[in-house]
């Protein structure tokens, strides 16, 4: 089985969830099935406008590392997977442990669906059936409810 990488979009959020103001910047990912948080190089935390806002600590390959952590926001574009808000840690050491610029781990893949099938080296998101559109008329008995207030 190979590995699995994909190209992403990712740009730093504030407080309120506005955009930071750096544009999104586009990096290919190693997509870790066994990690558990998305991680950033300084290099790309830098480019995208995340700012760090804490200290998180995360146990994997590279033993126990203290990390700043920062909102950002993920798009897996060219996956077909919608734009996910997300705190991602931010360690030269685990990125660089992964001979990767970021790795994409379970926070973002479980909640845009991302299916990842590594014997075909790739990922996707499935696509999502559209909602229907809420009807502007209201319910008949919404009408009487409001006709006898009044």
């Amino acid at each position: 089985m190979g590995e699995v990488r994909v190209t992403l979009k990712v740009r730093g959020i504030t407080g309120d969830f506005r955009p930071s103001g750096n544009g999104p910047t586009s990096v290919e990912a190693l997509v870790d099935t066994g990690a558990s948080r998305t991680v950033v190089s300084s290099r790309i935390a830098d480019a995208a406008g995340i700012q760090r806002t804490h200290v998180g600590h995360i146990a994997g390959v590279v033993g126990h590392v203290t990390v700043d952590v920062g909102p950002a926001v993920i798009a897996a574009d060219a996956c077909g997977c919608a734009p996910e808000a997300l705190f991602v840690a931010i360690s030269d050491a685990i990125t660089k442990a992964a001979d990767a610029e970021m790795v994409l781990g379970h926070d973002y893949m479980q909640t845009a669906r991302m299916r990842v099938t590594p014997h075909d080296e790739s990922a996707r998101c499935p696509k999502l059936p559209r909602t229907p559109r809420r009807s502007k008329t209201r319910d008949p008995g919404e009408k009487r409810t409001a006709a006898r207030r009044k």
